[in-house]
């Protein structure tokens, strides 16, 4: 029997899972975690969302199976200085795409990236950028990600 899987924009009473779902999502792909650490940074994750997810500066899709949340996907709504080929300025950021491992390989982060992108079209949102991990790379690709033209330099301060 197939599990059904339905999906839902986030909103402010969904804070726990959105920060449960970050969580975990690090917990995979970043190392360092302390018990320290997890609690401070539960704690940052769930101010942003509940300034972020109210304002429209994060939209944010979950999966759910049987009542319990199965991925989801945030993209963060950026405001940059105008230019010729953004006149509106806004550019997203994909972030935290992750679907538990029980449910992989069913096409849901596929499903949250398509809706992602309508809402893109829906704000006028020409540029999308994300960093990809080595098991979604070929899932952006496909939707056709490409790595950028200019050279991307990062400054890190601490």
């Amino acid at each position: 029997m197939k599990t059904t899987i339905t999906f839902k924009r986030a909103n402010e009473t969904d804070l726990e899972t959105l920060v449960d779902q970050r969580i975990a999502f690090l917990k995979e792909y970043q190392s360092g975690a302390t018990p320290e650490k997890e609690l401070d940074l539960r704690r940052a994750v769930k101010e942003y969302y509940a300034e972020a997810i109210p304002s429209r500066h994060c939209i944010y899709w979950l999966a759910e199976s049987e009542g319990k949340s199965v991925g989801g996907a945030g993209m963060a709504i950026r405001r940059h200085a105008p230019q010729y080929v953004l006149i509106n300025g806004l550019t997203a950021y994909v972030f935290n795409v992750y679907t538990c491992p029980e449910f992989r390989g069913q096409g849901i982060a596929k499903e949250i990236m398509r809706r992602l992108m309508e809402e893109t079209k829906r704000l006028e949102i020409r540029r999308v950028e994300l960093h990809a991990t080595e098991m979604g790379r070929p899932l952006y690709e496909k939707l056709g990600f490409k790595p950028p033209k200019d050279i991307y330099l990062e400054w890190a301060n601490g």
